[in-house]
Order: C-alpha cells, then structure tokens, then sequence
C-alpha cells in the first residue's frame, strides 16, 4: 500500500499556513514541495489522515487560502466548507450548553474552571464557537468536596452517568456525564490527571484563573501559560504518548492556535518550570521540538538531541503505509502497559480487577478499539 506522504506533507504545509508562516508548501523539515505531486495527491486519504488527527475542520480555511496553488476538487471544496460549517453549529451549541451547565453549577455556588476545548470557547473578546477546534465533550474543574452537587446539579439538566464505577482516589475526574441529546458529554475535574499532577495542580490553576461572566453564567478561563502546560502534558505523559512514540496532530493544532494568538501573554520557562522531572520535561520538550519542527517557529527552550530524535521518529511514523501501523498496534500495547506498570503505582493491581469485572472489561475494550478505528482509519 502506498506510503501517504504527499497527503501528510499537504497537511502539514496547511498547519504551517495556520501558524503565520509562508513559503510554500514544504514538508516536515521545510523543504519545497512538489507542485505536481500535490496535484497528485489522493484527496480521500488526505480527508482520512487530517480526520484521524481531528484536525479536518480546520483546514477548510487555509486551503481555501491556497488556492490556485493547490487545485482543490468542487466536491472537495464543498465538502470541508459543509464539514467546516457544522463544527461551527456545533461548538456554537456546546457553549449554550456551557453557559446552561454553569448556571446550574452557579445555582449549587460553584464557578467551574473551563478546561482544554471548554476555555477555548472562552475569550477575552467574548464567547466564541472556535472554528479550528473539534470538540466531543466539556471539562470543567471543580472542588472536590463540591463534586456531590455538582452532579446533581447535572442530573437535574438531564445529564445522565456513563459509567457507576468511580475512585476518586484514583481518577481526575468523575466518569462522563451524558448530554439528553446524547451527542457530547461533561467531564467534571477534582484533578487534571490521575495519580501524578506532573507539577501542575489544580490548585494553581484555579487561583491564576481569571472570573468571567458570560450571558450570565460565572466561570473561570485558567492563563495562557496554565493552559498550554495543560496541553503538552495532556498529551505527553497523562495520554503517555511520549511513551509510545505517538503523535496526534490535534495537540499541534491547539498549540499553534493558543501560542499563535496569544503572543506575548506568557513565558516559556514558566510553562516549562512545572516540569521539575527531568523525564517529564524532555517529554514535554520533545512536543515542542515537534510544533517547531511542522511550523518553523523559534526554538523557546533547548532540546536534549534524544527529544529532538523523538520528534523526528514521531513524525516519521506519521508517513507509515497503514498496513506498518496496524501491525505496530501490539508492541504499542505493550510498551504502554510495560511504561505504566513500571511508573505508576497500583497499575497491575488495577488491571487485575479489571480482569474480574467482564462487563468492564467490554467497555475498556469496545472504548479502546474505537480509537484505533479512529487511529489507522486513513
């Protein structure tokens, strides 16, 4: 099966087109592209891999932009504009939702702190449905000790329970609370991550926050250089992808758009100081090495040459044929099982009482091969 590398490289060059700079359309290390190879690529596989990636609705925009440079297909073109459209609608519908859920929340005297794609509905012009951001459900942090109400304040909207089995001593947040239209869900925070805050504790984010008031619902939108830690953390060593070598092009997406648009608002050594593990920090380095590599940006803080060779087999994969990623999927399994039962503590007990519950064990499973469909499906 052919290696997709012209699609990956287009996509690329339309993140790069996102961040502000120019030049052409140039693969991961900047080099020109070719114009008749893109003319060449397969627009199916492109729209495959940027879905994988949820990065699909926002390259409507720039590609757009790029035309006559990169002749696009009217069903194509009509496609990403009705694609790009109803991500509007729908982020547009989850910040009414935001606003309902906060009320209520309010009503109960909390202010919940809106996190990851929640905060980015958030700005200091007023609300807005983000256009580059896919989202699937709402995060909000709250107050341990005012989560009781907090769910049941949801559970007076409709929200409905996904899932009855919850450990507060384990988990970041309680388990989804299902939209009566089923088609998001709200995660209510007492932490940011499981077992290790990594140095970022819910605590300083709640006090750096800022209180706003929109349409009449009271919520907290944490600072620039919270969210951005959030993200590369997130992603690195709460998703453990450093770990395995993996690199979703959303969390690139995201710090293109948060640092792009907010120059000047932050520090990197700020960002970079909640990282006092030296594991931790080389982890979260390496995604910046990887958003410095894809966009040309300036380097904010110095990479170890094993976070730089990180970056370039993380993005290397990205060109993979799909036949070598599937057969790559088990020793990914194993890797991430070995990393997690060798650093976080409890881990093989917990997945010993996994094994006794099977109900649990189907919906661990069925959630898991979800997201590889969603993985290899380009």
């Amino acid at each position: 099966m052919k290696s997709p590398r012209t699609e990956v490289d287009l996509t690329f060059s339309l993140l790069r087109a996102l961040s502000g700079e120019s030049g052409g359309f140039r693969g991961a290390e900047g080099g020109a592209g070719d114009g008749a190879g893109i003319r060449e690529a397969s627009w199916h596989r492109l729209i495959a891999f940027a879905s994988a990636h949820f990065v699909l609705q926002a390259l409507a925009e720039p590609l757009k932009n790029a035309a006559p440079a990169v002749e696009v297909p009217g069903d194509v073109e009509d496609f990403l504009a009705a694609f790009h459209g109803a991500n509007v609608e729908r982020n547009a519908r989850l910040l009414h939702a935001l606003f309902d859920i906060s009320k209520a929340l309010n009503a109960k005297g909390v202010v919940p702190c809106a996190l990851k794609g929640a905060a980015i509905l958030l700005t200091d012009d007023g609300p807005r449905p983000a256009s580059w951001r896919f989202m699937s459900d709402l995060d909000l942090l709250v107050p341990q000790e005012d989560l009781a109400a907090c769910v049941e304040a949801m559970n007076g909207l409709g929200f409905v329970t996904a899932d009855e089995t919850y450990d507060p001593l384990l988990e970041a947040h309680f388990p989804p609370l299902i939209s009566p239209c089923r088609t998001f869900s709200v995660e209510l925070h007492t932490r940011l991550f499981g077992l290790d805050d990594f140095g970022l504790s819910p605590e300083a984010v709640m006090a750096g926050a800022t209180l706003h008031t929109y349409d009449g619902a009271e919520l907290l939108v944490p600072a620039m250089s919270h969210r951005i830690a959030h993200l590369l953390i997130h992603a690195q060593l709460h998703n453990r992808n450093h770990a395995i070598q993996r690199l979703v092009l959303k969390d690139v997406l995201d710090l293109i758009m948060l640092q792009g648009r907010n120059p000047g608002r932050f520090g990197w050594s700020q960002i970079l100081s909640s990282c006092r593990d030296p594991v931790h920090r080389e982890a979260v380095t390496a995604l910046l090495e990887v958003w410095r590599k894809l966009t040309g940006a300036p380097r904010v803080t110095q990479a170890s040459p094993s976070a730089e060779a990180w970056a370039a087999q993380a993005i290397e994969r990205l060109y993979w044929p799909r036949w070598r990623t599937l057969i790559n999927i088990p020793g990914d399994v194993l890797r991430m099982e070995s990393h997690r039962a060798r650093t976080e503590n409890g881990h093989l007990r917990r997945r010993l009482k996994l094994f006794t519950d099977p109900a649990r064990v189907q919906d661990v499973t069925s959630r898991w091969a979800g997201k590889q469909r969603q993985r290899v499906w380009g």
